[in-house]
């Protein structure tokens, strides 16, 4: 499903600079596992049943393995049984389950290796839920493809989508969140906005009626990350604040009971980093990098050693390893059941794949277990310090939405560092030499601006929204 990435990418820099291959992305489906190395290349393990992992046939793998030659994959996004996959030139690649033409080829025929999606190359973000998909493109407009049965494509209807449609005309989406059949995004003046399924009062709206395009959810302006999990939603403020809303069955919500809410409600008063939410479970990533879980854990999913069916508020992980990137299962609804119970993350220096949960199409990546109920890190292995690695550029900066204090990092400094305004005027400009570095954007008004960095070989860009 989603993925969570936090703040201590300088044990990424690290790996990468010293030219050790590491893993850079993952996300998990319902049963199975995608993950891109820090050479562009890209593998995936477990399910295969619709050709998801992309190696031409549908035999499952419990073996993390390569998805053709090619080293230009830069984000893998994996639904319950289909991926997409984004290429360094911007283009959008699907694979796997297409029965509700998530994969955009205005078709339902499943693809047993990747299609190219369309023929635009200015993609930015994708996000992948169960079977609908969303994505932003670089001039921050929102589009949408794939399952719409309760509206989630956010088009107005409830008619499925087969090709990328623009939502709306806006052009100030800045980040998204897709789940079991609903949406979530945040604009970049930190407004936080939903649509699709609301049974379980996902939504966020006060109410438990579906909606068909994007819905303003409050009116705060501080929001600055979303999670969409099954049938039930995570948020944090840029105070680092985090809420939640929805079906609370396995206490999904960390709300320390089993209701249902359909307003954001607070999840205690601490201030986190990041935020995941799974099938039926969901963790969060405290400052310092320490991992904690809640939910439904059944199998072992929460990676706190036990598999207690429920737990009700967020629980530590027993890791003392800081963690850097985290993928929970997306959920899947097949024969009355709801599917997808692993969870995939990197953690530590070295940035070992670890994995917990349940095994039993070989999704963790590792033979002949069942199912784990603390994270192993066995598939890390795979990992070789002696094959250099082709070091991709990276940039980073955090946080966003910001007040004016944002933090870089990249692995091409020295670089220089400008901010351009929306009308195309430099309004900012400064050197760094170290791979992380402050700069004061105090100064600036409100609004989105374009941060690039600039060395005598590499050119890198993101959006940033200041806020007051």
């Amino acid at each position: 499903m989603k993925k969570t990435i936090q703040t201590f990418c300088f044990f990424l820099f690290t790996t990468l600079l010293h030219g050790q291959l590491s893993w850079t992305d993952l996300s998990t489906g319902a049963q199975f596992t995608a993950a891109i190395r820090s050479d562009s290349t890209l593998w995936t393990w477990g399910f295969n049943g619709n050709g998801q992992l992309g190696q031409g046939n549908t035999i499952a793998l419990d073996e993390i393995t390569q998805v053709g030659t090619e080293n230009v994959w830069i984000d893998a996004e994996a639904g319950a049984a289909h991926l997409l996959i984004k290429r360094e030139d911007g283009s959008i690649w699907g694979v796997g389950g297409n029965g509700v033409s998530q994969l955009g080829q205005g078709n339902n025929e499943d693809a047993l290796l990747p299609l190219q999606i369309g023929d635009d190359t200015d993609w930015e973000k994708i996000a992948v839920g169960q079977g609908h998909n969303l994505a932003i493109k670089t001039d921050g407009t929102l589009w949408s493809w794939g399952f719409n049965f309760n509206g989630q494509c956010g088009n107005g209807t409830t008619t499925d989508v087969v090709e990328p449609i623009q939502i709306g005309e806006d052009s100030d989406w800045v980040s998204i969140s897709a789940g079991g059949g609903h949406s979530l995004a945040i604009k970049a003046d930190g407004t936080l906005w939903s649509w699709g399924a609301n049974v379980t009062g996902q939504l966020g709206i006060g109410n438990n009626t579906d909606v068909t395009a994007p819905t303003q959810v409050g009116e705060d302006t501080d929001w600055s990350e979303v999670s969409a999990g099954f049938e039930f939603s995570l948020f944090r403020k840029s105070n680092g604040l985090i809420y939640s809303c929805g079906f609370n069955a396995n206490g999904q919500l960390g709300l320390g009971d089993n209701l249902n809410v359909n307003e954001p409600t607070p999840i205690g008063d601490e201030s986190w980093a990041n935020i995941e939410a799974g099938s039926s479970y969901a963790f969060a990533l405290s400052p310092e990098g320490e991992l904690f879980g809640w939910g439904f854990n059944g199998f072992g999913q929460l990676g706190i050693g036990s598999s207690d069916s429920n737990v009700l508020t967020p629980s530590a992980v027993a890791s003392e390893t800081p963690w850097n990137l985290l993928s929970a299962s997306e959920g899947l609804v097949a024969a009355g059941g709801l599917f997808g119970y692993h969870t995939v993350g990197l953690k530590g220096q070295n940035l070992e794949i670890c994995g917990s949960g349940l095994n039993d199409q070989g999704q963790l990546g590792l033979e002949g277990v069942g199912s784990l109920s603390e994270f192993s890190c066995e598939a890390g292995i795979l990992l070789s310090a002696s094959v250099p690695a082709i070091i991709q550029p990276k940039l980073k900066f955090y946080p966003s939405p910001s007040s004016g204090n944002v933090t870089i990092e990249s692995n091409i400094a020295p670089a220089l560092v400008y901010v351009v305004d929306m009308t195309g005027r430099m309004v900012f400009q400064k050197e760094i030499s170290v791979p992380i570095a402050d700069i004061n954007l105090h100064f600036l008004p409100a609004g989105l601006y374009n941060l690039t960095l600039v060395n005598d070989k590499v050119r890198l860009s993101e959006k940033i929204v200041i806020t007051r």
